[in-house]
């Protein structure tokens, strides 16, 4: 991998990331505020938001910042909802008794495989033919990581569209433990491994501490 900005590969690098833009309108408003205050380094997009129009707006009239597409399986609150870019007939595994996207991941892991393929292909889709250059593929509650054949879709419709899928080395840890229980295909792994992408150190949604200066102790541990 080639480091830009003078960084040495041995060097420990923060991302700020920002998740779940375009799912309404104060969240594109706080992560775009926290690009132009230089809070947050990157963030993610989910496709099939009623929001998102606005994030892809946004995105075009600033292309220097990092963005990517957060696959999203899930719709989880109450009364403001969404559902998939694929098929929404009743045959589809991916939607609830309302016709959309299950509330909670362990419902969404209950899909079948290929409706996984398929809703994760077109949120990719989707985002080029806006005229978007995402960097990256990251997954929004999770949902991927539940099932090694999820796991396995995700990483393929990332490094199928030039992607980077978001991996920590925890997950790394897993995929090999999951080639070997033969639960997914060595090849995939290799891909992963020939093309070079980051591997992220550790993944963080939450601080411990009750001031900044705890938080900041709490985070150099790792």
């Amino acid at each position: 991998m080639v480091l830009t900005n003078n960084f040495d590969p041995r060097d420990k690098l923060l991302i700020i990331h920002a998740d779940d833009v375009g799912m309404c309108h104060s969240e594109n408003i706080a992560t775009f505020l926290g690009f132009k205050e230089g809070i947050v380094s990157s963030c993610s997009i989910m496709m099939p938001c009623p929001w998102v129009l606005e994030a892809v707006e946004f995105f075009k009239n600033n292309p220097h910042y990092d963005y990517g597409v957060h696959s999203t399986l899930t719709s989880e609150w109450k009364v403001y909802r969404w559902g998939p870019l694929s098929l929404r007939s009743e045959e589809s595994t991916l939607i609830d008794n309302q016709g959309y996207f299950h509330r909670d991941a362990f419902d969404a892991a209950k899909a079948s495989k290929n409706d996984v393929d398929v809703e994760l292909e077109a949120q990719v889709r989707r985002i080029f033919k806006f005229g978007l250059k995402p960097s990256h593929l990251d997954t929004h509650m999770g949902v991927v990581l539940l099932r090694p054949d999820f796991l396995e879709a995700y990483l393929r419709t990332a490094l199928d569209n030039d992607l980077i899928p978001m991996l920590t080395r925890p997950i790394m840890e897993a995929l090999e433990k999951a080639v070997e229980n033969s639960e997914i295909s060595r090849g995939i792994v290799e891909r992963v491994l020939e093309s070079g992408i980051p591997i992220l150190d550790n993944l963080f949604d939450f601080t411990l501490g009750s001031d900044l200066h705890e938080r900041i102790a709490w985070l150099e541990i790792f």
